[in-house]
C-alpha cells in the first residue's frame, strides 16, 4: 500500500472508496457503543446511498462532481461516527447521543451532499451536479425530509433537514433551528466531520468540479475573492490556485 494512499483513512485502516468496509466500521462503532441496537437501518440508508451515488436508484443519475463523490461522503461518515464515538467515550456528566441520535447522525452524513445528484424529475435540469453547488445543501434538506420517513425515522425527517446546514453555508449557524442543545452539537459535530474529511483529503476540491466560473450564478467576483482551499500533501494545506 502507498504510504500516503488516498483510498484509505488517516490511520490506513479502513477503504474509504469501499462502502462495504466504511459501512462494518461504522456498524462496529455502533455496536461497541450501543451492543443491543439494531444495525438494519444503518444498513438500509448505506445501501441507499451506495446507489444512488452509482446511479442505480430509481430517479436518480450517477454522481458526476470530481470531488463530492461516494468517497467524499464516506469518509465525512466514518469521521461522523468516531466523533460520536469519541465524544461518548469521554463525556462526564453531560448530555448522552444515545443509539437513534447516533443513526441521526450518520444518516446525514450519509446524505450530507446528496443535493449535487442529478434526479429525473429536477425542474431545472443541468448538464453536472456542480451547478447546484449554491442550493445543494437545500436540495439534501428537501431529500431528507421525504427520506427518513422511508427508513422509519419520521420523527426525526425535520430535525435531519436542519442539521444539513451545519455542513454548508446557505444559513448562518446561530440561525439555525433545532429541537434542543444535543441537537446542536449533533450538528456541530456533522459540520467538523465535513471539514475534518476534506482537511484529510489530498484531492483537489473545487476547481476539479468547476474550472470555468461562472457556474449556476457563481459571478467570477465571487470566485476571485476567494480561492477554494486544496490538500496537497500529508504536511501542509495551501490556497487554491
Amino acid at each position: 500500500m502507498d504510504r500516503f494512499s488516498n483510498e484509505f483513512d488517516v490511520a490506513r485502516t479502513i477503504k474509504t472508496t469501499d462502502p462495504t468496509a466504511v459501512k462494518a466500521e461504522v456498524d462496529r462503532i455502533f455496536l461497541e457503543l450501543y451492543p443491543d441496537a439494531r444495525i438494519d437501518v444503518l444498513n438500509k440508508a448505506f445501501s441507499d446511498a451506495t446507489e444512488m451515488y452509482s446511479g442505480a436508484f430509481p430517479g436518480f443519475h450517477a454522481c458526476d462532481t470530481a470531488y463530492h463523490d461516494i468517497q467524499h461522503v464516506l469518509e465525512v461518515t466514518l469521521a461522523m461516527a468516531r466523533l460520536i464515538d469519541g465524544y461518548e467515550r469521554s463525556r462526564v456528566g453531560i448530555e448522552p447521543i444515545n443509539e437513534q441520535l447516533f443513526r441521526l447522525g450518520v444518516i446525514t452524513a450519509l446524505f450530507h451532499d446528496i443535493g449535487y445528484l442529478r434526479r429525473a424529475n429536477d425542474d431545472k435540469p443541468v448538464a453536472n451536479g456542480a451547478e447546484y453547488t449554491m442550493i445543494h445543501v437545500s436540495r439534501g434538506s428537501q431529500f431528507l425530509r421525504e427520506y427518513m420517513p422511508r427508513i422509519g425515522m419520521q420523527d426525526m425527517a425535520d430535525v435531519a433537514a436542519s442539521l444539513i446546514h451545519f455542513t454548508g453555508y446557505e444559513r448562518a449557524v446561530n440561525t439555525i433551528q433545532v429541537p434542543g442543545l444535543v441537537y446542536r452539537l449533533l450538528g456541530n459535530l456533522l459540520g467538523s466531520a465535513d471539514i475534518i474529511a476534506q482537511m484529510a483529503d489530498r484531492r483537489p476540491l473545487l476547481p476539479r468540479e468547476m474550472p470555468r466560473p461562472p457556474v449556476s450564478g457563481i459571478r467570477r467576483r465571487r470566485h476571485r475573492q476567494q480561492a477554494p482551499a486544496q490538500w496537497r500533501k500529508p504536511d501542509h494545506l495551501c490556497l487554491g490556485r
